[in-house]
C-alpha cells in the first residue's frame, strides 16, 4: 500500500514517453476547414522500395480521417522539408490553392526482431510518424508524434497495419487537440 503513490507517479511519467504525444502546441487557434497535404517526408529515399504502398496508405488514411471530420483535403505535389519548412513556401501554397492550413508529415522506420529464448522468431518495422499543422500564414499550430514501438499486437503485424496505426493515431490526436478534447 505504501508504494501506491510511487507507482502512480511512475505511470504518469511513463505515459508521457510512449505512444502518441504532442511535441509542440501554439496558443494560436486554427481557423478553417481547407487543408493541404504535402508529399510525405521519409528518412531515406529507399523507403519507397521497401514499402511500395506507403504513399497510398498515407494519402488514403490522412485524407479519410480529415474528410470524415468535416475538413476539405487537397493533395499537393509540393515537398517541403519537415524540420525547417519555408514559411514563404507554406504561404505560397496556401494562397495558390486557397487553403486554410497545410500538413507536413515525416516517417522513419526501425527494424525490430522478436526473440524467444535468444532465438529470433519474427521481424518487422516499427515507425515514428510525425505531423505538423501550419496555418495559411506559416505559423506552426501543432506538432504531433506517434511511436509504434510501444504499441501492443497479439501477433506480428503486417507492416501496412503498423503504418496505418501510426498515421491514424497521430491524426486523431491532432484532431482532438484542434477540437479541444
Amino acid at each position: 500500500m505504501k508504494y501506491c503513490g510511487f507507482v502512480s507517479i511512475l505511470l504518469v511519467f511513463m505515459t508521457g514517453c510512449i505512444g502518441t504525444r504532442i511535441l509542440n502546441k501554439s496558443d494560436k487557434k486554427f481557423l478553417g476547414n481547407k487543408l493541404g497535404i504535402t508529399y510525405l517526408n521519409k528518412q531515406h529515399p529507399v523507403i519507397d522500395t521497401i514499402f511500395p504502398s506507403l504513399n497510398n496508405i498515407y494519402y488514403n488514411e490522412i485524407g479519410d480521417i480529415f474528410t470524415h471530420n468535416g475538413f476539405l483535403i487537397t493533395l499537393t505535389d509540393d515537398s517541403l522539408k519537415f524540420e525547417n519548412p519555408s514559411i514563404e513556401e507554406i504561404r505560397r501554397i496556401c494562397n495558390a490553392m486557397n487553403l486554410d492550413g497545410l500538413i507536413i508529415s515525416y516517417i522513419c522506420f526501425s527494424h525490430v526482431k522478436k526473440y524467444i529464448y535468444f532465438i529470433p522468431t519474427s521481424q518487422y518495422f516499427d515507425n515514428i510518424f510525425e505531423s505538423k499543422l501550419f496555418d495559411k500564414e506559416g505559423s506552426l499550430i501543432l506538432k504531433v508524434q506517434h511511436n509504434t514501438k510501444y504499441d501492443v499486437y497479439e501477433s506480428v503485424p503486417d507492416n501496412d497495419i503498423i503504418i496505418k496505426t501510426s498515421i491514424q493515431k497521430t491524426v486523431e490526436k491532432l484532431l482532438n487537440e484542434l477540437n479541444g478534447k
